[in-house]
């Protein structure tokens, strides 16, 4: 048995630097296409994708929807494949984090 683990394509708040944790960003038209290209290369291999397992939030369900569908297999939700929880900093930008809180910006980057 092979495991292949997949990021999330890319979302709205990945290209605004905004910090997401639990909270949730729909997919850019970028991260579509991500998803497309990751699809191809999947079916270009020789590997067999016989189930996926993805993260509930709806970021990595989206993705995993996707390659269930195509493969034709089954999708599982694992909260423990859940991001982080980041508390009052969800929805935040990276940079105003760095700015108003140093040093838990360091504590939880470690930039």
């Amino acid at each position: 048995m092979k495991l292949i683990l997949v990021r999330h394509a890319e979302t709205e708040w990945n290209l605004e630097g905004i910090i997401q944790g639990h909270s949730d960003s729909s997919l850019t038209c970028r991260g579509l296409r991500e998803t497309s290209v990751l699809l191809a290369a999947f079916s270009a291999s020789e590997y067999q994708i016989e189930r996926v397992y993805a993260s509930p939030l709806g970021r990595a369900w989206q993705m995993g929807q996707s390659l269930a569908e195509h493969f034709r297999c089954s999708l599982t939700a694992e909260p423990a494949l859940k991001e982080q929880a980041f508390g009052q900093f969800e929805g935040m930008p990276l940079e105003l984090l760095r700015q108003k809180h140093p040093n838990d910006s360091n504590a939880l980057f470690r930039l």
